[in-house]
C-alpha cells in the first residue's frame, strides 16, 4: 500500500509540474524519470531501450524528410490555389481544406507559419481582418492531422507506447474516416457560424502597431573608432532623424539622460530609441558604430522581420543576453511584444518566452537559415524556393510517392521513410549536416522519457490496482462509460499540457482498461489518440494555436469561444464513430 501511495503522490507532483509550465519539458520528464529509478519503480536500462523504439526513430525520420520537402517543394502552388479568390468565406473554406489536407501528410508547423503570412497579405489586399482566418487556420491543421497516422505526433508517440507494450499499432485505416469527418465538421462550423463570431482586429502588421519611439536598439563603440573622445553633440547624436540616444552603458555604469557634452569612449554601449526606419538608417550610414558581436553578422542588406518563439523552444524563459541570440541567429532583437503588448525594458536583460513576437534586424541569408531550421517561426519573411534540376524534381516526386505508399499502408512505414530520406540524400535534396542541425535534443529527451515513464507506470502496482478496479461488475456492465471517460479526460488534459505529456499520464490508464476489457483494447487507444489531439480550448497546449495568437491579436477568450463549439463537434463525430465501430 505504501508503494501505491508513493507512486500516486509522485504522479500528482509530475502532473502539477507539467501544468505549471515553470520548467522546460525535458527537465520535468527527465527529473521524474530519475525519481522513478531512484525509488525502484523502473530499471535505468528501460530508458536506454526506448532509444531504439521504431516509432521514435520514425518521428525523427519524418521530421528530416518533411523539412527537406519544405525546402525543395516550396509553397508557390498555394498562390495558384488561393490567390484568385476574393470573397472571404469561400477563401476561408479553401484555406481550411488546403491546410487540413497538407497537415494530413506533413508537419503542420511550417504549413501554418507560411500560411499566416499569406493570410495577412490576402487580408490586407481585400480589406478583411486576418483575425477572421487565423484561428480556423490552426484548428484546420489540428483536425487534418488526424486523417493519417503521420499527420500528428500524437499517433506516432502513442504507437511507440503500443509497440513497447505489445499492442496492435494504430494505422491510417483506423483514422482517415473520422479524421476527414472532423475536418469537414470544423469547416462547416466556421462557414455557418464561426466566421461571424471571430473578432475583426485591424490588419496593421505587428511591427507597425508598435510606436516608433518605443524601439530600443543597442550598438557599441569599437576600438579605434573615430567616436573615441568625441562629444555626443559633435558625433551628431543630438540631431538624428527618427531616433534618439537615450542611454550609455560604460563599465557597468549607466549614463542617462545623456548630456550633449558627454565624451564617448571605446567600449561604450549606446542605446538608441526610435522608429524602425531611423534605426535601420543609423546602422547603415554610421560606420563608426557596430552591432554587438558584429563579427558574427553580415552587415549588408539588412531588413526587418517578425518571428515567434515556438512552444518547444529552448529560448523559453531565458534572458536575451544569456541566450547567445545574436551569435546563434545572426540577428539583433529590436523589440519584443508579448500577448500584443510592447515590453518596456532593456532588451538584453529581458527574458523571452514562448509565443513572444520579436522584431529582428538581420540580412536575408541569416533569416532564411533560421527559418529553415524552424528555431524561430517567421511571420514576415518568406524563404526563397530552391531551384531544382530535372533529375532532382523526379527524385522529389518519387520520394513523395514512396512516403505516401508507406502512410497509406502499401509499404511498411518505417522502411518507406528510410527509403524516402535515402532518395533525398542521394539526389542532394538534403544533407546529413542539415539533419544534424535539425535534430531536436529536447524533443528526443521528452519522447524517450515519456515512453519509459509510460511503460514503468503500466507495469506498476498502480496499474494492477486500477485493472482490478475496472474489473468490478459495474464497469463490466458499462464499458462504453470507461471509453468516453478516457476520451474526455485526454481532451481536457491536452488543453493544458503537450500531447506527449497527456499520453504519458493517461496511457497506463488505457493499458489497465485494455487488460480489463481485451475485446475493446484497440478502441480505447483510438479514443486516447483522438482525445490527446483535440486541443481547441486554449492557445498554450498546441504550437499552432500559440503561433496564431499574436498574429491574430487574439485573447484566450477567443480560443474558448471558438473552441467550445469545435470541441462539441469533435466529440459528437469521434464519439459517434467509436460507438459505430464498437457496435453499441
Amino acid at each position: 500500500m505504501s508503494e501505491l501511495i508513493l507512486l500516486s503522490a509522485l504522479l500528482v507532483l509530475f502532473i502539477g509540474m507539467l501544468v505549471s509550465g515553470r520548467l522546460p519539458l525535458s527537465i520535468v520528464f527527465l527529473g521524474f524519470l530519475i525519481v522513478l529509478i531512484a525509488f525502484g519503480f523502473m530499471d535505468w536500462r528501460e530508458y536506454l531501450i526506448s532509444f531504439s523504439n521504431p516509432q521514435i526513430i520514425l518521428i525523427f525520420l519524418l521530421i528530416a524528410v518533411t523539412n527537406n520537402y519544405r525546402e525543395n517543394f516550396g509553397f508557390a502552388f498555394l498562390d495558384r490555389l488561393l490567390g484568385g479568390e476574393s470573397r472571404p468565406k469561400p477563401f476561408l473554406l479553401k484555406l481550411s481544406l488546403l491546410t487540413g489536407s497538407l497537415s494530413a501528410f506533413f508537419n503542420n508547423t511550417p504549413i501554418v507559419a507560411y500560411l499566416m503570412g499569406y493570410v495577412r497579405q490576402w487580408s490586407e489586399q481585400h480589406e478583411v481582418s486576418a483575425s477572421k482566418f487565423l484561428i480556423p487556420l490552426s484548428f484546420s491543421a489540428i483536425l487534418g492531422g488526424m486523417i493519417t497516422v503521420v499527420g500528428t505526433s500524437t499517433t506516432l508517440i502513442l504507437n511507440g507506447f503500443l509497440e513497447k507494450e505489445g499492442f496492435r499499432l494504430l494505422s491510417t485505416a483506423d483514422l482517415y474516416i473520422p479524421g476527414m469527418l472532423v475536418l469537414l465538421g470544423g469547416m462547416l462550423y466556421f462557414w455557418v457560424r464561426g466566421y461571424a463570431q471571430l473578432p475583426a482586429h485591424p490588419n496593421s502588421a505587428l511591427i507597425d502597431q508598435l510606436p516608433g519611439e518605443d524601439f530600443i536598439f543597442e550598438t557599441w563603440v569599437p576600438q579605434r573608432s573615430a567616436l573615441h573622445g568625441m562629444r555626443v553633440a559633435e558625433a551628431g547624436y543630438r540631431k538624428l532623424k527618427n531616433s534618439f540616444l537615450v542611454e550609455i552603458e560604460r563599465g557597468g555604469r549607466r549614463i542617462s539622460p545623456v548630456a550633449p557634452e558627454e565624451l564617448l569612449e571605446s567600449g561604450d554601449r549606446l542605446f538608441f530609441s526610435g522608429s524602425k526606419e531611423g534605426i535601420l538608417n543609423l546602422i547603415k550610414e554610421d560606420q563608426r558604430l557596430e552591432l554587438p558581436e558584429s563579427d558574427h553578422l553580415d552587415l549588408s542588406n539588412f531588413s526587418f522581420a517578425e518571428a515567434i518563439i515556438p512552444a518547444d523552444s529552448d529560448l523559453d524563459g531565458v534572458a536575451v543576453n544569456e541566450s547567445n541570440f545574436r551569435k546563434r541567429f545572426n540577428a539583433s532583437i529590436v523589440a519584443i511584444t508579448r500577448r500584443g503588448k510592447k515590453i518596456f525594458q532593456n532588451i538584453g536583460e529581458t527574458p523571452i518566452y514562448r509565443g513572444d513576437v520579436l522584431l529582428l534586424l538581420s540580412n536575408a541569408k541569416s533569416l532564411h537559415e533560421a527559418n529553415r531550421q524552424q528555431e524561430l517561426i517567421f511571420l514576415s519573411h518568406r524563404a526563397k524556393e530552391v531551384p531544382l534540376s530535372q533529375g532532382q524534381k523526379l527524385a522529389n516526386y518519387g520520394s513523395l510517392l514512396v512516403l505516401i505508399a508507406g502512410i497509406l499502408g502499401g509499404l511498411p512505414l518505417l522502411p518507406a521513410a528510410f527509403a524516402c530520406l535515402a532518395i533525398q540524400l542521394l539526389a542532394k535534396l538534403g544533407s546529413l549536416q542539415n539533419i544534424k542541425k535539425e535534430f531536436d535534443l529536447e524533443l528526443f529527451i521528452v519522447l524517450t522519457a515519456a515512453l519509459a515513464i509510460g511503460h514503468a507506470v503500466s507495469e506498476s502496482v498502480l496499474a494492477v490496482e486500477l485493472t482490478h478496479f475496472l474489473q468490478q461488475p459495474w464497469w463490466m456492465e458499462h464499458p462504453f462509460v470507461l471509453l468516453f471517460a478516457l476520451f474526455f479526460l485526454a481532451l481536457l488534459l491536452t488543453s493544458f499540457v503537450t500531447n506527449a505529456a497527456a499520453l504519458s499520464i493517461l496511457f497506463p490508464v488505457a493499458v489497465a482498461a485494455a487488460r480489463a476489457f481485451p475485446e475493446m483494447g484497440h478502441l480505447l487507444f483510438l479514443a486516447l489518440a483522438f482525445g490527446a489531439s483535440g486541443n481547441f480550448l486554449t492557445p498554450y497546449g498546441y504550437q499552432t494555436n500559440l503561433m496564431v495568437m499574436a498574429a491574430g491579436q487574439y485573447s484566450s477568450k477567443d480560443y474558448f469561444r471558438s473552441g467550445i463549439p469545435i470541441s462539441i463537434i469533435y466529440v459528437v463525430i469521434v464519439g459517434g464513430w467509436l460507438l459505430v465501430i464498437g457496435k453499441w
